[in-house]
């Protein structure tokens, strides 16, 4: 697939057909198959009741909570010091899931106690948690060995939950990211859709079939990074100067979008034509370098914590 620079001239009164959309005046309609019109500005995203469409669900999700706590462990002698500081870890570890499990269950359904419940949550296991960032404190006046550890806590949701919960404001944050379609054609033009269910911030990013990483939004011509929720918005957008149009090499491409309550850590790109940017390196690198987000925190024991998401939807393109 190539990106295609986006001429536009502008006439008197424009009606445009990009994609699947018709852009008349100052209403945005998205048509889907056998659906009927989901207008852009009227989403309504609820707190402890479900009215609206449902998010669409993705290829493959990955929720999470970004924690920084501390852990510590008694130094015994002979003990090594680094037995002590692998016993530390491994504390920040089980305080690190603690946190997530309070910081979910609680602070995320007070407007509304009947929106998640503790069953409908599965956590990762502690040794499973994997460490963003982590300090040495060293040991103490009491002889323990202290650490400090930024954390990714992931966890899943019950699919009836899921569904259940839609757009529900004190749900965990969750970021649809869909097209109209899943197959198509060559110099066929598309588009991409995010709506998610509380306002975030977020990084869109192109797979392609060739290996290349391009992340499409934000990009020079529309610095766009927050996205309030409940609204669907469209990639490409009017101040975009590119189209999405599917030229050999085909295959399957994935588009995904990395999603957090508080603002995403920079990221290193490489500058583009029509104001994007390639990423050099790895998915993997990519997902883990997208966590460092700053998390809010009250004191040295306790945050509020981040929620993060990560989502993909695939297409497949041919001649």
């Amino acid at each position: 697939m190539k990106l295609k620079i986006r001429r536009e001239i502008w006439i008197g009164i424009i009606i445009t057909v990009i994609g699947g959309s018709i852009l008349l005046g100052a209403e945005y309609f998205l048509f889907y198959p056998d659906e009927e019109p989901v207008e852009k500005t009227e989403i309504v995203v609820t707190q402890g009741k479900d009215y609206g469409p449902k998010l669409k669900q993705p290829d493959t999700e990955i929720y999470s909570c970004i924690q920084i706590v501390e852990g510590k462990a008694k130094v015994k002698h002979p003990q090594s010091i680094e037995t002590a500081r692998q016993e530390a870890i491994a504390d920040a570890k089980e305080n690190a899931l603690e946190a997530s499990r309070r910081y979910l269950t609680y602070r995320l359904r007070e407007n509304d106690e009947q929106s998640l419940t503790d069953k409908e949550l599965f956590w990762t296991e502690p040794d499973q948690i994997e460490i963003l960032e982590k300090e040495d404190l060293g040991v103490d006046s009491d002889n323990f060995y202290r650490v400090r550890i930024k954390a990714d806590v992931i966890y899943e949701m019950e699919n009836e939950a899921r569904n259940r919960l839609c757009l529900n404001m004190t749900a965990p944050l969750t970021v649809s990211i869909w097209t109209s379609k899943r197959n198509y054609k060559n110099r066929e033009k598309f588009e991409i859709y995010i709506q998610g269910n509380q306002d975030f911030y977020a990084q869109i990013f192109n797979f392609f079939s060739t290996g290349e990483i391009i992340q499409l939004l934000p990009n020079r011509y529309r610095n766009m990074s927050h996205f309030k929720a409940g609204k669907i918005y469209s990639i490409p957008g009017i101040e975009d100067k590119f189209d999405l149009e599917v030229s050999p090499p085909f295959g399957f491409e994935k588009l995904a979008i990395y999603a957090s309550d508080l603002p995403l850590g920079s990221i290193q790109l490489q500058p583009l034509e029509q104001g994007l940017h390639l990423y050099d390196g790895t998915a993997e690198e990519l997902g883990f370098k997208s966590r460092s987000v700053r998390v809010r925190t009250r004191d040295s024991h306790f945050t509020d914590g981040v929620q993060f998401y990560e989502a993909a939807w695939s297409i497949k393109t041919e001649g």
